[in-house]
């Protein structure tokens, strides 16, 4: 047989098996990498998955040189960035910083998985079982490492020393969620709600009934979770610490999902709907319930942040000085001198909403509420994470198989 064929014949046997490769290796990343599930894109997650597909690689080029073994393993890693840039680039929306910080870690994982695959496949003292028997046990000790790894990389770093205390009001079952009787508040049979423990994991938060007696200084904010009626001393006090140069995080709920603990009626419920209306009535702002049919949950995304709401309310009329976001469910206005966040919905602080199945994994969080409630409760003290999801458009979710996972 005459040599250029046989070349091109080879050629074209180790380019097959290269796509094999990618294709099962984006697959794994796609379903059980929770990319899917999860209506993500991130590359990263591809990296608790690169053992087994390498090892098979590094056994499928044993027999070459390391010259070829290597220019084949750049041609899958150059590959594999290439598609996952592609899918990005057209069903996500990610600046090119958090992309290229996502393909830096899929690169340098790549390049370390394929040292240690190589050297147990060309080890000659090993016999082909017990090499199988150690790349299967290189691959569980490298899922273990690569999630744990990978949860640390998305983890949000705690508010700097210079952070403001957050001032928390709210109705929502946060604080000693377990119970509200005193008998099991004392006995130690209580617990916070998840949310709370993370958001003071994150940052300082003092949680208050009223704002009689509280000193408020610009550094601090308020955060309005859903509260009960306020007294017109306190709204009063609400609107004087942002026209003065304050910041405040408010969630108004239009029609509250969040499960009663108590009989329809009692009093210890979280209201059904907000009772912030005189507050938002004197800034201007008309906030009414969620549209017919819009009352299960509800994707809002963008490119810095991912959040689920679940019958959410939405803006009908807002001052000059407010920018309307997310198809009219969230404002950003500039009050005086300070700075007021609203939301139309609380709901998106429930656990089932963004935290992980059966995970405590920063990197497989649902949503990003964690990281957005923290950056707009410290604001500049809030560290950047070294990666963040990245996560499929809205328009392409369905189409993915991934918003009935919340309908």
């Amino acid at each position: 047989m005459p040599i250029a064929p046989m070349a091109l014949r080879r050629l074209a046997l180790r380019c097959g098996g290269g796509f094999i490769g990618l294709a099962v290796l984006l697959a794994l990343a796609w379903f059980m990498g929770w990319q899917q599930p999860l209506g993500r894109l991130d590359p990263a997650l591809v990296i608790p998955w690169l053992m087994p597909i390498l090892c098979w690689q590094a056994w499928r080029m044993r027999r070459q040189s390391l010259l070829a073994a290597g220019a084949s393993a750049v041609g899958l890693l150059t590959a594999l960035m290439a598609v996952q840039a592609a899918m990005v680039l057209f069903w996500a929306d990610a600046s090119a910083g958090v992309l290229a910080a996502q393909i830096l870690a899929v690169a340098l994982a790549f390049v370390l998985c394929w040292l240690i695959s190589g050297m147990v496949v060309r080890w000659h003292r090993l016999h082909g079982a017990l090499i199988f028997g150690i790349c299967c046990a290189l691959t569980l000790v490298w899922l273990v490492a690569a999630h744990m790894a990978l949860s640390g990389a998305y983890s949000p770093a705690r508010a700097g020393a210079g952070a403001g205390r957050a001032i928390m009001i709210t109705s929502l079952p946060l604080r000693w969620a377990g119970s509200d009787d005193f008998t099991d508040i004392f006995a130690g049979r209580t617990h916070d709600d998840i949310v709370l423990q993370k958001l003071e994991h994150l940052g300082p938060i003092s949680m208050v009934d009223s704002l009689d007696g509280t000193a408020l200084t610009p550094d601090q904010t308020l955060f309005l979770a859903h509260p009960r009626a306020m007294t017109p001393q306190d709204l009063v006090a609400v609107d004087a610490h942002v026209r003065s140069g304050g910041r405040a995080l408010i969630l108004a709920d239009a029609l509250s999902s969040w499960p009663a603990a108590h009989p329809l009626g009692d009093t210890r419920n979280p209201p059904i709907t907000s009772l912030l209306t005189p507050l938002l009535d004197h800034w201007g702002i008309i906030l009414s319930a969620a549209a017919h049919g819009e009352g299960g949950a509800t994707w809002q995304g963008g490119r810095d942040h991912g959040l689920w709401l679940h019958s959410n309310g939405r803006f009908h009329r807002w001052p000059p000085q407010c920018q309307i976001l997310g198809d009219n469910r969230a404002l950003t206005c500039q009050i005086g001198r300070g700075r007021a966040v609203i939301l139309g919905d609380a709901d998106l602080l429930y656990a089932p909403l963004w935290e992980p199945e059966g995970w405590d994994a920063a990197h497989l969080m649902k949503s990003d509420v964690l990281y957005w409630t923290a950056q707009q409760l410290w604001g500049r003290h809030v560290a950047r994470r070294w990666l963040q999801p990245i996560w499929i458009k809205p328009e392409y979710r369905r189409a993915a198989g991934i918003a009935q996972l919340y309908d």
